[in-house]
């Protein structure tokens, strides 16, 4: 249920058909839409039921696999439920199947990065292991194949975590990169969002949590069952790790170790400092050896569509930042560059809040081109802004504007604070469409 545009529904119709399931996929999109996804499975023989669902392929099967996009509530899934039909996600069949140790990274802003920098540690540390999960892989093909000896480090979305909760299933090791309200659309209320990114919680494993997020402070760290080691910016926590003379430290029962140098990290931005001290410490709780922290962070220069820089074109210089989906994540964009700033922002409409983006693009961007259906509440956060706002019919639109509103040594952003459903597939898709017009090609 719920093909979708990312790897989890591919590889989870993949799996199925290589062990002779029969599979149906039922998706509310239609061919157009999932042209991408299918193009993945058009070798297999499947069922293709799209464009809605109908409740005989729910109750009359031996397995659902939704989707964790898929709110626990459908009544499809319910009709399932009444008919006695088990129900997993991709996730949940994959921590079934794995035999080796797992660790999870979640959060609103941050955890892709931190995500690939762990992974990245462990592999420079000879400490095996496997990334996957919401980063853009999953890792059901290889979860039968890892050996005990292996870690598998997962991103893992709330969507994930509400269905995992459901099922019991918990991590040996967790990271919670910070908590702000997102996915309103979906979970409703800020309590519900909450709830389910507690779910990351290991019943006995050590938990990292930054102590510069009130909500790890208030809310997570109550509910930790066993090791707790804090991350921090601004203090240093009695176990955990901080900066001091250039230098990131880890303390540990009275004793502190070098993780690494600031001048070692390529990644700018202080939020990208903190992704840094996170995925370290998780590394040294995995085992991996210091030696092999700095080594991973020299050769590091971030994930695409995070920060990326495009180019320059006509002295402008371009960066795409389009996995930029929620307003924390463009006001960290925006604080981590230097200005002169012109920023392309907007996309599809979650109900957001926007105050503290408004606020940062009234300090630090000169022009702002909104893109999308959440381009007019954007709009409507600036009235008095004292800066040119232009509205763009698309992406392609919105790179051109942003070029004739710019001048030698500006930066075009690409920041949408918004996700890209609206009128993109992806936000890889997003990204990319404005790479390729900044560059001309």
């Amino acid at each position: 249920m719920g093909l979708g545009r990312f790897s989890g529904g591919i590889e989870t119709v993949r799996w199925l058909c290589a062990k002779g399931a029969r599979v149906t996929v039922t998706d509310l999109a239609g061919e157009e839409a999932l042209a991408r996804s299918l193009a993945e499975i058009a070798d297999l023989d499947v069922r293709l039921a799209l464009g809605g669902h109908e409740e005989r392929d729910f109750t009359t099967v031996d397995l659902v696999v939704a989707s964790p996009a898929v709110p626990p509530e459908s009544p499809f899934l319910k009709a399932a439920a009444r008919a006695g039909v088990p129900l997993m996600t991709e996730l949940s069949m994959t921590m079934s199947l794995l035999s080796c140790r797992t660790a999870f990274i979640t959060g609103t802003c941050g955890k892709s990065t931190t995500t690939a920098l762990l992974g990245r540690i462990l592999g420079a540390g000879g400490v095996p292991s496997r990334v996957g999960g919401n980063i853009g892989r999953a890792l059901l093909t290889d979860a039968e194949q890892m050996q005990a000896t292996e870690t598998a480090v997962i991103e893992v979305s709330s969507f994930q975590l509400e269905w995992l909760a459901r099922d019991g299933i918990r991590p040996d090791l967790a990271v919670v990169t910070n908590v702000t309200p997102n996915h309103l659309d979906r979970h409703v209320t800020f309590e519900r969002y909450l709830e389910a990114k507690l779910a990351v919680l290991p019943e006995r494993g050590p938990t990292v949590l930054c102590a510069d997020d009130l909500v790890c402070r208030e809310r997570f760290a109550p509910r930790v069952r066993s090791h707790l080691e804090w991350t921090s910016l601004l203090e240093e926590p009695e176990l955990g790790a901080f900066f001091k003379g250039g230098l990131a430290l880890r303390r540990t029962e009275g004793e502190e170790e070098v993780l690494f140098a600031t001048g070692d990290l390529r990644l700018v931005g202080s939020f990208n400092r903190m992704n840094a001290l996170q995925a370290s410490v998780a590394a040294r709780l995995l085992g991996a050896p210091r030696e092999a922290i700095r080594s991973a962070l020299v050769n590091f220069a971030g994930l695409p569509h995070r920060l990326q820089a495009v180019g320059e074109r006509d002295g402008v210089r371009g960066v795409n930042d389009s996995k930029a989906t929620t307003p924390e994540a463009a006001v960290r964009a925006l604080t981590a560059l230097d200005p002169p700033l012109v920023l392309i922002a907007g996309g599809f409409e979650r109900g957001a809040e926007l105050s503290g983006f408004a606020s940062s693009i009234r300090e630090r961007v000169k022009s702002l081109i909104v893109l999308g259906e959440g381009s007019e509440r954007l709009a409507d956060a600036l009235v008095g802004w004292t800066g040119r706002i232009l509205g763009a019919g698309s992406i392609e639109e919105a790179v051109d504007l942003g070029l004739a509103l710019s001048e030698p040594g500006d930066t075009l952003l690409l920041s949408p604070g918004h996700a890209s459903w609206d009128m993109f597939s992806t936000y890889e898709e997003r990204g990319e469409r404005f790479a390729s017009r900044f560059l001309g090609e």
